[in-house]
This record gives structure tokens, C-alpha cells and sequence, in this order.
């Protein structure tokens, strides 16, 4: 399994940087998971299952929804590995960015704050607020932004985050405690589920990215991890290294969870064409 940084080699992998496929230790009690409902993708046929393959041809949005006219799914399970930047993830595209493009797997990119707006750069398109609303925002598919946490059981202040749309957090946390239960304390209470709203103080800001999903519309994140990177106009600017007192095991096992579950857009028998044009 890559994760990117922790791992020794890079990926062979066009577009939007490394994987974090593989087998992951700290395996529960082996629940086949995939038992939340399926997330619906407004003005389109496609829906999101836990674990769905995608695929198929991009749909256009159609007219009377948010984005009408852009695309729309199209994208597999392999594909759902981004990098630590935002705006990485997208099948086939090797530039940061979320401005004016489609959502290859259904869902729209985070919104993110940074702890002083002032520090970042144009390019970081003020982390597509003016393009996608505030967090909170009710359109988004799958509802506003949520998060929840995880504690590792032997480092305990290290909270690893997740925080994607309400729909998608939801389904990801019984599998995350059912796959990592070993690695996560008795009683874990990570499936309290709170609003993200980016002017927390004690929320997960953009430096703190550890792996971007599913064309960044997800992102797992670590306590005290200081990526300045990301805040930087230069797209190969040197990333800072994870820390060393963490638990590497419960983040493989969590990396690996949300690639092999998170749902995306996938086929329905009426989805079944190719865009036009």
C-alpha cells in the first residue's frame, strides 16, 4: 500500500499523484460493509454506493441543478487517490486546481480555511469558496461538509480526521471501525459527527492534509502535521515529512478503508451513455 511520504518508491500513475492501495493490518470482524444507503448525484442518474466500482462515461448535469452542463462521474475505484495538495485527484490531470471543472466521481471539492486567508496564494483560488459556498453549503452533494476523528490507540494525541460531505462520513465510519477496530481505542467515539464550518480553531486546516480523496471532495487529515507546501504558488514545492510519533499502522489501515469504500458515482442502467460532443 502507498501512501505518500510514508512510502520508500513513487507511483507509476498519470494525473492526480500517489496511491494507497494495498492490504491493511488491524482488520475487525470482517463485515462485507457497504450497508449505507446509496448517495444521490443531484441532476444526474448516477448514485454512490460504499464501495461502488464507477466507471462507465462521464453525463453531463443536467439544466435546473447546480453546475448544469458540466460532467459528471466516469471515473473507477482506482482512481480515487489523490495526493497531500488540494485540488489533486483527478483522473488524468497532473495540475492542482478545482476551478470550473467537472467531478469525475460525482462529488464537488472541499471547501477549506486556512488559519490566515491572508497567506495563501491566488492560485490556491481561496480554497473555491466563491465556486462551491461556504462549507456548510446544502446543495453540495451529499450534504454540507462534516467531520469526524480517530484516535490511535497508541498515540493518543494524534487524532487522524476525515472530513468529506455529511453522506459520505457517515458511511465511512462503521467501516473504518469495523476494518481498523484493532488499532482504535475501546470505545472510540468517532462516530459523533460534526459540522465542519472552517472557523473552528480545532478544526483540520489545509496544512494538516495527509491524503486528498475522490478528486479532493475528501480528506484525511493529522493533528499537528504542518505541510507549509501547500502554500506555496510552486506545484513541486518540498513536502514537509510526516512525523515520526505516529501510528503508521492505524494510517494505513484508515488510507486504505476510505480508497476501498468511499463511495462514488456509479452506473444505473440509465447512465449507461457517453456525452455528447
Amino acid at each position: 500500500m502507498y501512501v505518500p511520504l510514508l512510502s520508500k518508491r513513487a507511483p507509476s500513475r498519470a494525473g492526480g499523484g500517489g496511491r494507497g492501495r494495498g492490504s491493511s493490518k488491524g482488520k475487525g470482524k470482517g463485515s462485507k460493509g457497504g450497508s449505507a444507503p446509496p448517495i444521490t448525484i443531484p441532476g444526474t442518474s448516477f448514485s454512490a454506493p460504499v464501495k461502488g466500482h464507477g466507471g462507465g462515461y462521464p453525463i453531463i448535469i443536467a439544466p435546473g441543478h447546480p453546475f448544469a452542463g458540466r460532467t459528471s462521474g466516469g471515473s473507477n475505484r482506482t482512481e480515487v487517490y489523490g495526493t497531500r495538495r488540494y485540488g489533486s485527484g483527478y483522473p488524468g490531470i497532473t495540475t492542482p486546481g478545482v476551478d470550473n471543472r467537472g467531478f469525475p466521481f460525482g462529488f464537488w471539492p472541499l471547501v477549506l480555511i486556512a488559519a490566515s486567508l491572508a497567506v495563501i496564494p491566488a492560485a490556491l483560488e481561496a480554497y473555491a469558496i466563491s465556486e462551491y459556498g461556504l462549507p456548510g453549503n446544502p446543495d453540495r452533494p451529499g450534504g454540507p461538509l462534516t467531520i469526524s476523528y480517530f484516535t490511535s490507540a497508541g498515540y493518543p494525541n494524534r487524532k487522524f480526521y476525515l472530513v468529506a460531505d455529511h453522506a459520505t462520513v457517515a458511511a465511512l465510519v462503521p467501516e473504518i471501525k469495523n476494518d481498523c477496530a484493532a488499532l482504535l481505542p475501546p470505545g472510540e467515539k468517532s462516530t459523533d459527527l460534526v459540522a465542519f464550518t472552517g472557523d473552528d480553531a480545532s478544526h483540520p486546516l489545509p496544512e494538516q492534509a495527509v491524503q486528498f480523496y475522490r478528486s479532493s471532495s475528501a480528506v484525511l487529515t493529522l493533528e499537528g502535521y504542518n505541510n507549509t507546501a501547500v502554500y506555496s504558488s510552486q506545484d513541486d514545492a518540498p513536502v514537509t515529512p510526516l512525523p515520526d510519533n505516529i501510528d503508521t499502522a492505524l494510517l494505513e489501515c484508515l488510507n486504505n478503508t476510505i480508497g476501498t469504500a468511499i463511495p462514488i458515482a456509479s452506473l444505473t442502467s440509465s447512465s449507461m451513455h457517453r456525452v455528447s460532443g
